[in-house]
């Protein structure tokens, strides 16, 4: 395979799992989220932000296939088996959708994350579904507590959601600036280490939002420390070898047909 078709798969590849990233409910902070559970503050607030919105993406579609979540939450064959059926389902579409933007990608992909949600509440158990919700928030980090359904949960004051909303977006504006230095040729390693302090800072100014009987609950909701995998490497069903046009030197081939075989996919695109 040449490196340009290598470069081109990885980038694919990266797309996709973005796709699955904003299937599952990613939304701008402060609007209603595509997955049905609204992230951020009251319509009101919506409307002021949403040039300035936060994307949260829900890691859900990735978290449910990795094999460390499967072992962590005691899973039986049954419940693997059942998991790849109901993520293969959803595999093609998701495909489909890697080139779009995040509004568009969130709309279209939330039906298909909720047909997995509603599967996967008849395969966990419901301690099974309580751990996979907490490994969800972990992934996610602090800024999870921009959720909708955290801060129900946490019964957190308008103005806490108002002040979390704030500190997120100063983070992004410094993250934007930093960004453009890079752009004009700044240090990419220093610029990473700042946003890294960034980002630290900002969980500190999350958590002395929340009051001293919120506390324990989010420890709660976050539950059992778990190692998160930040670039997971989750296994995808392939979608289907497009059928339409003429097919050269070969009748038209199915991945069914190709199973067992050694397969070279060499990607180009005529000028």
């Amino acid at each position: 395979m040449s490196n340009d078709s290598y470069r081109d798969t990885a980038i694919n590849r990266r797309r996709f799992v973005a796709a699955c990233g904003a299937a599952a409910g990613g939304a701008a902070a402060g609007g209603a989220a595509a997955g049905g559970a609204a992230i951020g503050g009251n319509t009101a607030s919506a409307q002021q932000r949403k040039p300035n919105a936060i994307h949260i993406e829900d890691p859900y579609l990735l978290v449910v296939r990795q094999t460390r979540v499967h072992r962590e939450l005691g899973l039986t064959e049954r419940q693997i088996e059942a998991i790849r059926a109901a993520t293969d389902e959803v595999d093609g579409p998701l495909f489909l959708l890697r080139d779009l933007g995040v509004e568009q990608r969130s709309q279209k992909s939330a039906p298909l994350a909720k047909q997995v949600r509603d599967k996967m509440q008849q395969t966990l158990t419901r301690l099974q579904q309580q751990r996979l919700a907490q490994i969800v928030a972990q992934t996610q980090g602090h800024r999870a507590l921009l959720r909708d359904d955290l801060a129900a949960q946490l019964r957190m004051t308008a103005s806490q959601r108002k002040e979390l909303l704030d500190v997120a977006e100063e983070t992004e504006e410094e993250k934007q600036k930093l960004s453009e230095k890079v752009k004009k040729g700044g240090s990419r390693s220093d610029a990473q280490r700042e946003v890294t302090e960034l980002m630290t800072d900002e969980q500190k100014k999350f958590v002395a939002t929340l009051s001293v009987t919120q506390k324990p609950q989010l420890r709660s909701i976050f539950g059992a420390a778990y190692k998160v995998v930040r670039n997971p490497l989750p296994h995808f069903k392939p979608p289907k070898l497009p059928l339409a046009g003429p097919w050269i030197n070969s009748e038209p081939l199915t991945l069914d047909k190709l199973k067992g075989k050694v397969v070279a996919l060499h990607f180009y695109a005529f000028a």
